[in-house]
């Protein structure tokens, strides 16, 4: 444990801090990874509608679910409109133009 510490807390000598940099290096890519690991997953969970949070998925999942998600918002956003023409005393030639408009 003496030797261990020695090792790893012993800064006199170079070529100990040749070691004390790379692994000084190695921990800020890693903390670097970690919250480039945490962002992805915060953009997955908001893109997909909270359907996938985990960084583990293949590409084609992902890029599936997040057209999926697409789709779902913007037949929910019609369907609003349509609702809005209805209850505004709209007739079906109202909706049809709607339809064709987009």
């Amino acid at each position: 444990m003496i030797v261990l510490r020695r090792f790893w807390f012993d800064l006199t000598n170079p070529k100990q801090w040749d070691i004390y940099i790379v692994i000084s290096r190695f921990f800020w890519k890693l903390k670097d990874y970690d919250r480039l690991e945490w962002d992805y997953c915060n953009v997955l969970c908001h893109a997909t509608n909270s359907r996938m949070s985990k960084p583990n998925y293949d590409l084609t999942t992902v890029k599936s679910e997040i057209d999926d998600a697409q789709s779902d918002c913007y037949y929910s956003i019609v369907r609003d409109d349509i609702n809005d023409i209805i209850k505004d005393g709209g007739t079906i030639e109202d909706i049809q133009e709607y339809v064709n408009g987009l």
